[in-house]
């Protein structure tokens, strides 16, 4: 764990806010000049992701407080204090597919093909934000005794990188909805595909997540809102293959 970048006399940067800071920028400025190459005015892009950004950070972390409730109304204080970690992005999703529909739509902005173009830069900026949480050490895993486990100080032992695992599994996403949006036909798809792999991934390296969470019928709340997910985002996919193949 590093959670501690640098510091400068009594100023410090913490792991965690800068990853995700560089995490925003590297995918707002990624999809302002994706938007450049496609004629659409850079600005506008950027505004939707800061407000994704800023409204995804708040949701992540209202669910997370919510689910952490018993320790946040004993410690009200670290509610605010999100340079430690704690952001459930089943939240960020929520709260970021959210005020990314209203700028869009205050902009009059081509709601799929504008979600399409910005998507696989969320993903990117999400693989670079769980760099953070593997150097701030919150969002571990379970025990592990694989090569690939690290050693907490913190909990006194090897476990899962669950941290590296996400981060790695958006980064493969980035990619792959990248070469889905080079070759779409139809609005929407690369957002759908989106979806659909983030519950299932997010689903199933929830099983290796050690640290403490809200468990309903022997899973976590954000594996049920990720199984929610998954047949809206399946829906979504066969309505648009339909339209794909009925607009021939």
């Amino acid at each position: 764990m590093h959670p501690i970048l640098f510091q400068l006399g009594n100023f410090k940067i913490y792991s965690y806010g800068f990853m995700v800071a560089l995490g925003f920028l590297a995918g707002a400025y990624l999809a302002s000049q994706e938007a450049r190459r496609r004629g659409i005015d850079p600005e506008n892009i950027f505004d939707v992701c800061l407000y994704v950004m800023i409204f995804g950070i708040m949701g992540a972390r209202l669910l997370h407080v919510i689910l952490e409730i018993g320790y946040y109304s004993q410690h009200p204080l670290y509610i605010i204090m999100i340079n430690h970690g704690g952001l459930a992005f089943q939240g960020g999703l929520i709260a970021g597919i959210a005020a990314a529909w209203l700028v869009i739509k205050r902009r009059g902005l081509p709601l799929l093909n504008t979600a399409d173009m910005i998507i696989p830069y969320v993903a990117l900026a999400q693989s670079i934000g769980r760099i953070g949480c593997l150097l701030n050490g919150c969002c571990y895993g379970v025990p592990s005794n694989l090569p690939i486990a690290i050693y907490s100080a913190e909990q006194h032992r090897a476990l899962h990188p669950t941290q590296l695992y996400l981060s790695i599994f958006f980064l493969a996403m980035f990619v792959v909805l990248k070469k889905i949006y080079e070759n779409k036909k139809i609005d929407g798809i690369v957002f759908a595909w989106y979806l659909l792999m983030f519950s299932i991934g997010s689903f199933f390296i929830d099983f290796l997540r050690g640290d403490p969470a809200v468990v309903f019928f022997n899973l976590k709340v954000s594996q049920l809102i990720s199984l929610a997910v998954f047949p809206a985002s399946l829906l979504m996919l066969v309505i648009l293959k339909w339209k794909t193949t009925h607009s021939r």
